[in-house]
């Protein structure tokens, strides 16, 4: 082959020097171009199917293939001077005759088993779980949907301090109805002082989704009390609500894993998120079948989970201050006062998901993909503030494949005195995500009797960060991340923080980190079925 074998470099040089335009067997560029219009976008469709067909290879792997034998039974990643210790966490068991489990005598007791999410709230010391134990008889996304009246329960846990032995205790929510369901999910805090802070709960309710917001606040005694402020339901808004990233007291991110779930939610609300998400109110009849729920498998393929902005004022309306027995009339009016629209769409499964500290840029977990997508703000207001009711606002940046089915994210503050890479969007903080490496082993666990206590599934931690060759790289795990996904992007890095095997903690869902020296680089971690989140120290880095 000569010099001159079609690379892009060599275009000039050959039509000059071999006159290949000339010569009626070798067309020239702009002859070629015109009898094939549409090559170059269909190289690039060529590539994204050639791209998705190799993560595919590896989601397939995380779905049908059990990851139990092949991970440890627990790997916290190694530190230079002491090793990380790491312990169970099981709050005291507070007696609710609203709780699913019971204790020896019978009692019904909350407990802080399936915590699907926990957040650091760094400014107060303070860890939030959201439990629900009642998940194994009432699970909107995974099933089943048979006994939505039990409870759950949010717990604190004080971290970083002389009482760092201790375990979570039940957080009160005054002035939340007691007729009311309660199966918390996400949580998420907009910090307001050492002393206050907002908390934002998606709620998975019998009758539909809701996010309820509450005040988070220290009393004199030093204990911590959550008061509840109003509930937000709105169909382009919590739909099928599952994470929230909050942007102030009045207004978050939340993601929307679905159009359909196992419950299906009320007709006229389903219509309304079919019309202002894609277009297509006219499929709201759907919801009537009994195989409305098994759509959710389409769904992981073609992708219409989304996210959404919401806003809202403190002032519920009439009806919710009211506190209407009659769920089904309490959900339609709770629509009012409150904005939400659409920012994202088209993700499969879409779950976690977090918002850097400068509201420059938002990451997204897709549990169906296996990976997280990066997004920029694309529009901002004249006084430079995220433009989040502009067309257009959140532009897709890049997406980074994970070694296991990704559920909730967080973001992570840098190590004191690290230096951001130039090129990091989240300028020195990283992404956290907790996940399952096996859909087989979870599904086993979803479907095991609640007496049966050995069913455990395997759990992965990971972080993701901007590197360069300057940086070291994060240990190798006993389970290496590139057996189980493709390459990140270049300059990208994907390490391990937690494996197990589900001895210590199953079914991993949340995880939240700080990794200062002043609050003893501690790190918590969930589990959708787990029967104690797992607390360690001294994870620094």
């Amino acid at each position: 082959m000569s010099m001159c074998d079609g690379r892009v470099g060599c275009i000039g040089q050959c039509q000059s020097g071999l006159h290949l335009g000339r010569d009626p067997r070798f067309p020239t560029m702009a002859r070629a171009r015109g009898r094939r219009p549409f090559q170059p976008v269909l190289y690039l469709a060529m590539g994204w199917i050639a791209m998705w067909i190799m993560d595919l290879r590896f989601v397939v792997q995380m779905i049908l293939k059990s990851a139990q034998a092949e991970l440890p039974e627990l790997w916290v990643r190694p530190q230079a001077a002491v090793p990380p210790t790491c312990r169970a966490l099981h709050g005291a068991p507070v007696p609710d005759l609203r709780a699913y489990k019971r204790d020896a005598a019978g009692v019904h007791v909350q407990t802080t088993q399936a915590c699907e999410d926990v957040r650091m709230l760094r400014s107060l010391g303070l860890v939030i779980f959201s439990c629900d134990p009642g998940r194994r008889v009432w699970n909107t996304l995974l099933g089943p949907v048979a006994q939505p009246e039990f409870r759950g329960a949010l717990w604190t846990l004080p971290y970083g301090g002389a009482d760092d032995d201790g375990e979570p205790t039940l957080l009160p929510i005054e002035h939340y109805p007691d007729a009311w369901d309660f199966h918390p999910l996400g949580v998420h805090a907009w910090e307001e002082s050492e002393d206050r802070a907002r908390l934002f709960v998606v709620n998975h309710r019998e009758v539909a989704t809701t996010i309820e917001v509450l005040d988070l606040a220290r009393a004199a005694d030093g204990a911590w009390r959550a008061s509840y402020v109003r509930t937000l339901q709105h169909p382009l808004g919590t739909h099928a609500a599952n994470s929230v990233a909050p942007l102030g007291r009045n207004a978050f991110l939340v993601t929307n894993t679905h159009i359909t779930t196992r419950r299906a939610p009320p007709a006229s609300q389903l219509h309304a998120t079919l019309a202002g998400v894609y277009r297509a109110g006219v499929l709201a009849p759907l919801a009537a079948n009994e195989w409305y729920a098994a759509l959710q498998h389409v769904e992981d393929v073609v992708g219409t989970g989304f996210v959404s902005y919401v806003a809202f004022n403190d002032t519920p309306p009439a009806a919710e201050a009211r506190h209407d027995a009659h769920p089904e009339r309490h959900i339609e009016t709770l629509g009012t006062e409150v904005h939400a629209h659409v920012v994202i769409h088209g993700l499969s499964f879409a779950n976690g998901i977090g918002i850097a500290p400068n509201q420059r840029h938002v990451v997204v977990a897709s549990t169906a993909r296996a990976g997280v997508y990066y997004y920029s703000v694309a529009k901002r207001t004249v006084d430079g503030q995220p433009d989040w009711y502009a067309p257009g606002v959140l532009q897709h940046r890049m997406f980074v494949s994970l070694p296991f089915l990704p559920d909730n994210v967080d973001v992570v503050p840098p190590a004191a005195g690290a230096v951001p890479e130039p090129d990091d969007p989240f300028e020195g903080w990283s992404v956290i995500t907790a996940g399952h490496p096996s859909a087989l082993d979870l599904d086993q666990v979803v479907r095991a009797p609640d007496t049966e206590a050995h069913a455990a599934a395997p759990s992965w931690v990971a972080e993701i960060t901007v590197t360069s060759e300057r940086l070291p790289h994060p240990p190798v795990p006993p389970l290496a991340e590139n057996k189980r996904m493709p390459a990140p992007p270049a300059g990208w890095l994907v390490g391990t923080l937690v494996q197990s095997n589900g001895s210590w903690i199953s079914s991993s869902s949340g995880a939240a980190w700080d990794r200062s020296v002043r609050r003893g680089g501690t790190l918590a971690v969930t589990g959708l079925y787990g029967a104690a989140p797992l607390l360690c120290r001294g994870v620094f880095g």
